[in-house]
């Protein structure tokens, strides 16, 4: 929700344009920010680490 985002954005010192972006999947965020993002979101290190995993497959397919 809306709500949420701002309180995340809040949190990390971000927009919250820039989590509706991720959200979006328009911009994918800094390795920095997604570890911030899940410390926010509270996610176990299996779901951070599956994470990153998505996240370096996203990069990957956005630079070819």
């Amino acid at each position: 929700s809306n709500t949420s985002g701002c309180k995340l954005a809040e949190q990390m010192g971000i927009t919250r344009q820039s989590v509706s972006l991720w959200e979006l999947d328009n911009r994918l965020p800094s390795v920095t920010k997604y570890r911030q993002w899940a410390e926010c979101l509270t996610l176990s290190a299996e779901q951070t680490e599956a994470g990153l995993e998505l996240l370096k497959l996203a990069y990957e397919q956005r630079i070819k």
